[in-house]
């Protein structure tokens, strides 16, 4: 057989591992108990006891190195051994009661013996699992970790990136502390010694410490670093591990930042940069301003701590959505050096590195304390108005609901809380009656605005509302609220379409009733034009014969007949009479009018001359004004004059003295209104529409003589022209009438 073969024969021969193992603890049982009881055996020679123990040590062993198994093995050869051995009567076996609880006592501590084994295994496992997965989180950490041992001064511990970091072999790092791979002095000043010292019993006590230190390489050359120092918890030694970052870019980048930041030193609003630790690296001129600090006192102080910051949300959060997203922007409160209290808008931009790596905060903050200030007196005012049924709305500057009435959730749907926050024209779909940019711009200009403005509820549903709406500034001037006044007024706004409609529809029927009317009183003028015509001739003939009746026949009536036939005559003649005024009355309503510049003085003048032979004898005193031109139809404006002098002639025929007055107003640019002014009789103003109708009277046909058609032919004459008339009078008193013609220029316009 070759030697192979042989080899492989002789290891199919071995048993195998697992076998191996468990001869190994069973063995390891029974060793322990022969040992525990040779132990107990020589000791009852010498007249010691305690041998119950003795086997409970054997099991102990048994179970804690061999596991449960090897423990009950060695828990019945034990209580085997202890009532044989030990118990009277010797070298008997006997099961009596009491040995039975002896057997469940020691199967009981096998069991309590592996459970222990059991769990502590576990957590050796599981330690072990720590250990090395730590080892292997600090061997692949990005930055540098060494761990310090405090009480020798020295490194114990140290990654990768440590050692590359410091130029030198873990070995050789290992114979180093921190002392020795930093130079002498630190930038601020201090020696390294100190400083070191100091921080470090600061980790130990519990601190999270993180500052800024410069190292040395193997080559000496100082490398800046960010150090962050943690005690590790051991028993025997006192640990201290430091991360370390080297910050020669972040530094670089910094500078960088500084020196394009003098740029903004030309402004007035607050920027300043900090490094991820806080630390203020530059202070603007705004932030001097401001804060009332210095660049010189503000440089290397942490920035929360200088301004006392109050924030929002917890910073841990904040910074994590900085890290996120690369910026962050919220309202802070800082104090500055005087402690005043500012409320500032703030935006915080990160700052990264070519590997991605934050480096630095540019943190610009505006100074809003009047504004919130302006916002809250708003709120206070607000409440007074929140019960309103009106909406009511406070928005600030970029349109974001502050304050939000009970009217508004009526009106609108949203609760406030649904409301606050969000920008009004985008919750509520506003339609403008103008561009919105209009609207904003009348705001700043005139710091109001009135209008109609359409919204949708929050069911969808589309209303119109009545906007008053007022710009309110801070004491610097800058726009800092607004204040909406809106009214739901979509039911009288479909009101008004409806009234509309039905004013439109109602013109219509006018329109077409008065095309009615028209052709009705064209009929009516044409029939009474007919009916005067053809009543001329048999009045005439009942005229002429009762005149000759009266000629030939008078002899032969008394003078009852002649007195009848007398009546009958002037019954004619005033028949005669009525019918000529209706000719005239119905010619005007059929004439068009001839219009032209008419001097009404001239008219005036020569109808007054006209009634000169029928006033001889009559003691009348006539007041005549210089009267204006105007544009019409003289020979009817001589109808209308003649008319109106013919009235006042007749009603103050009972006055000794008649005083009659014809003058103009001047109160219209548009229109000349002339008046003919009496002092006779007067009439009751209650029946003043009455005088314009046709065959209208107030006296009787004893008293003033008359056919009741004149005042009717002067509306007609009036109305054709575009003008108007009308009276003023009281009984006894006399009467004025009124008649407004058009100016030159203003006629038919």
């Amino acid at each position: 057989m070759s030697i192979s073969t042989k080899q492989a024969t002789a290891e199919s021969a071995m048993p195998s591992p697992r076998i191996r193992g468990a001869a190994y603890r069973y063995g390891l049982a029974i060793v322990s108990f022969a040992i525990a009881l040779g132990v107990g055996l020589l000791a009852r020679r010498y007249g010691i006891g305690h041998q119950f123990a003795m086997l409970l040590f054997a099991i102990a062993v048994a179970g804690w190195y061999g596991g449960l198994g090897p423990a009950l093995v060695a828990a019945v050869l034990s209580s085997l051994a202890y009532d044989y051995f030990f118990t009277q009567p010797l070298y008997q076996l006997g099961f009596t009661k009491y040995d039975l609880i002896d057997i469940a006592l020691y199967i009981s501590f096998a069991f309590l013996i592996s459970r222990f084994r059991e769990v502590r295994w576990r957590a050796e496992d599981k330690l072990r699992e720590s250990e090395e997965r730590y080892r292997t989180l600090v061997q692949h950490a990005p930055e540098a970790i060494v761990v310090l041992d405090v009480d020798t001064g020295r490194f114990v511990d140290a990654n990768k990136n440590a050692v590359r970091l410091f130029g030198r072999s873990k070995e050789a790092l290992l114979e180093l502390g921190p002392v020795a791979v930093s130079p002498p002095t630190q930038p601020d000043g201090r020696p390294s010694s100190e400083s070191a010292v100091e921080n470090i019993q600061k980790a130990v006590e519990g601190a999270d410490v993180v500052f800024e230190w410069m190292h040395l390489d193997a080559a000496e050359k100082e490398i800046p670093c960010e150090v962050r120092l943690v005690r590790l918890l051991a028993a025997e030694r006192v640990l201290v591990r430091g991360s370390i970052i080297d910050i020669t870019e972040r530094e670089r980048a910094q500078q960088a930042l500084k020196e394009r930041a003098d740029l903004l030193d030309l402004t007035h609003d607050t920027i300043f940069v900090r490094a991820m630790n806080n630390v203020i690296t530059y202070w603007n001129r705004g932030a001097q301003e401001l804060y009332g600090w210095s660049s010189e006192e503000a440089l290397g102080r942490p920035s929360h701590e200088l301004l006392r910051t109050e924030f929002p949300e917890p910073l841990e959060q904040i910074n994590a959505k900085l890290l996120q997203t690369d910026r962050w922007e919220g309202e802070l409160i800082h104090a500055a050096r005087d402690g005043k209290r500012f409320v500032v808008s703030s935006r915080w931009s990160l700052q990264r590195d070519a590997h991605d790596e934050p480096l630095a905060i540019l943190e610009t903050s505006t100074d809003i304390t009047e504004r919130k200030r302006a916002e809250q007196d708003h709120r206070s005012q607000a409440d007074l108005i929140r019960l309103a049924h009106d909406a009511i709305i406070v928005r600030d500057p970029e349109s974001r609901v502050t304050f939000w009435n009970a009217g508004a959730e009526k009106t609108y749907g949203w609760t406030a809380g649904e409301a606050t926050g969000r920008v009004t024209h985008e919750l509520l779909q506003t339609r403008f009656p103008v561009s919105r940019e209009a609207v904003d711009f009348a705001l700043q200009e005139s710091g109001e605005w009135e209008g109609e403005l359409t919204h949708v509820r929050k069911g969808g549903t589309a209303i119109v509302v009545t906007s008053r709406q007022s710009l309110r500034r801070d004491s610097h001037g800058a726009p800092a609220a607004i204040m909406e006044i809106n009214r739901d007024v979509t039911d009288r706004k479909r009101s008004e379409e409806e009234l509309r409609r039905l004013n439109e529809e109602l013109e219509q029927r006018v329109i077409e009733r008065t095309k009615e009317l028209e052709a009705v009183n064209k009929q009516l003028e044409a029939f009474a034009y007919s009916v005067s015509h053809d009543l001329r001739a048999p009045v005439r003939h009942i005229a002429g014969f009762t005149e000759l009746l009266q000629k030939h026949a008078a002899w032969i009536l008394d003078d009852k007949g002649r007195h009848q036939i007398s009546m009958i005559l002037d019954a004619a003649s005033r028949m005669g009479t009525l019918i000529d005024d209706l000719l005239a009355f119905s010619r005007i309503g059929r004439a068009e009018t001839q219009n032209t510049t008419v001097d009404l003085s001239q008219i005036v003048k020569g109808v007054i001359g006209e009634f000169a032979p029928d006033t001889q004898g009559r003691k009348i005193v006539w007041r005549v004004g210089d009267l204006p031109r105007c544009y019409g139809d003289p020979a009817m404006l001589r109808l209308v004059f003649t008319n109106l002098v013919s009235n006042a002639l007749k009603f103050t025929r009972t006055r000794d003295q008649a005083e009659i007055e014809i003058d103009s107003l001047n109160h219209s640019p548009a229109e000349v209104v002339v008046f003919v002014k009496d002092n006779g009789v007067g009439f009751d103003t209650r029946y003043k529409d009455k005088l314009f109708g046709v065959f209208q009277r107030l006296h009787s046909q004893e008293a003033f003589e008359g056919t009741g058609i004149g005042l009717a032919t002067v509306q007609r004459i009036i109305h054709a022209h575009g003008g108007k008339v009308w009276l003023d009078s009281s009984v006894d008193h006399g009467a004025t009438f009124y008649v407004a013609l058009p100016k030159l220029g203003k006629a038919n316009a």
